[in-house]
């Protein structure tokens, strides 16, 4: 028998790689087939991008009867969308115009259910994103506690608000795609020009999706200071630019001045924007309420539970606690200044979703610690939160999230799939058969990784 050198080696990097690719089939899989309903968040952002396609203007009065009052403003006596424009505009519209051309119905035909053209959209700005947060999640855990980072990914994925909204043409997801992507560029260096030019791009265009992204910028540049980068701060700030004219142009059009937002425009708002002073009701309400983060995904509690045992660590593992904490925390801030602490009918404060990646570290390392607590866990948020995936998701206030869905469920309210629309109940036959397939692909996936660990290991042993 050869030496342990003179065996076949397989790449370490590409194993690893290989595990996040799967991790990122099988979110594609599980949830890439919903079609979600048509909600006011889907109008808003569809039809803009439908009426860029179709008629050559960001103004979106042929779609008044589709839209919402609380999702739209008027200015001049036309009607705008009062979202970010950077997924309808960057993404949305070349989405809305193949779809276009494989035969989806345009933006002004009315279906909420089984809305192809909607799907299409969605599946490329939110299940697409999800399914690169999830292996961008694995691998940010995988650098630091390598038998956990297949765990906690899955557990922030499938047992947090990612779940539900993940099938829902929001910018939550993308927004938490780039803000993630742009910290792990940051988090350790080397700080060369080029890796802080794609960090600020990326962490400007999270902005033009969601404007609250904005702290999360804030709180990147304040790391990247406290690194002492220098001038070389200044090709961050550069990236951002790109995002930063969208923003300003399209703000100009729409409401009238580079920095005027739709909130300004609105009669029950005299701000900027649609949040003030923060209450700290309000923070408790979305933290530990009947609609709580802790309440319905207890997974995220782990998470906060990792953060304590990694501050208490002399080490760098201490820079992901921080910039959870911080991240979540500044978040927090601007969802207890809401109206209400969800974010409108949501089945949790959806301002706090971008955060959620940033636990995906402290997760592996509670998980580490407690495997069986984290697993129920992470089980209770998925139970809850799919249940938001295979109705409608929506919640009216002063109702109970699990008794509302099962409701939903017992009327009939069931979102239907892409196999379901083409050959019925029996859909979910195939559509389950193809889970399976994608976590069968998953665990061999890492039970190779973890094979060549073990010989990676033993070998620095030997050559020691």
């Amino acid at each position: 028998m050869g030496s342990l050198a003179e065996q076949p080696r397989v790449d370490l990097g590409r194993l690893r790689a290989s595990v996040g690719v799967a991790l990122g089939l099988l979110v594609l899989v599980a949830l890439g087939p919903f079609v979600a309903e048509f909600s006011a968040q889907t109008a808003a952002r569809y039809t803009l991008a439908g009426a860029v396609v179709d008629h050559g203007t960001i103004r979106i009065d042929r779609y008044e009867q589709l839209t919402f009052p609380s999702d739209r403003v008027e200015r001049d006596g036309s009607q705008y969308a009062d979202k970010a424009p950077g997924q309808p505009l960057l993404l949305g519209v070349p989405l809305y115009a193949s779809g276009q051309l494989l035969g989806a119905e345009p933006a002004q035909h009315e279906r909420v259910f089984g809305n192809l053209g909607v799907w299409w959209t969605t599946f490329w700005s939110s299940v697409v994103p999800a399914a690169a947060l999830c292996a961008l999640m694995y691998r940010a855990g995988r650098d630091r506690y390598r038998d956990r980072a297949v765990s906690a990914a899955l557990g922030l994925s499938f047992g947090s608000l990612l779940l539900v909204f993940t099938t829902q043409l929001y910018g939550h997801v993308l927004s938490a795609l780039l803000a993630f992507a742009a910290w792990l560029l940051v988090r350790n260096g080397p700080w060369t020009s080029r890796r802080l030019l794609a960090a600020g791009v990326l962490a400007g265009f999270a902005v033009s999706v969601e404007y609250t992204l904005l702290l999360v910028v804030v709180l990147l540049g304040a790391w990247l200071l406290r690194a002492r980068v220098g001038r070389r701060i200044g090709w961050f700030v550069l990236g951002g630019v790109p995002a930063a004219l969208l923003l300003a142009g399209y703000q100009a059009a729409a409401y009238g001045s580079p920095v005027r937002t739709a909130y300004s425009l609105k009669p029950d708002f005299d701000s900027p924007t649609i949040f003030g002073v923060p209450d700290p009701g309000t923070l408790l309400e979305a933290l530990l309420g009947t609609r709580g983060l802790l309440l319905l995904t207890p997974v995220v509690a782990l998470a906060l539970y990792g953060c304590w045992l990694q501050l208490r660590r002399p080490d760098g593992r201490r820079a992901d606690a921080a910039m959870a904490l911080l991240v979540l925390g500044s978040l927090l801030v601007v969802q207890s200044g809401w109206p209400n602490p969800w974010g409108g009918e949501m089945p949790g404060p959806r301002y706090l979703i971008p955060a959620l990646p940033f636990l995906a570290v402290p997760l592996a390392r509670s998980w580490k610690e407690h495997p069986t607590l984290c697993r129920i866990a992470a089980v209770i948020g998925g139970l809850v939160m799919g249940l938001g995936v295979l109705t409608v998701h929506l919640v009216a206030e002063g109702r109970q999230v699990v008794p509302t869905y099962v409701d939903y469920l017992q009327d009939g309210l069931r979102t239907p799939t892409l196999f379901t629309l083409a050959i019925g109940p029996a859909g979910w036959v195939l559509h389950l058969v193809l889970v399976g397939l994608a976590l069968m692909h998953l665990s061999r996936c890492r039970a190779d990784a973890g094979q060549d660990d073990d010989v990676d290991q033993l070998e620095v042993s030997v050559d020691g």
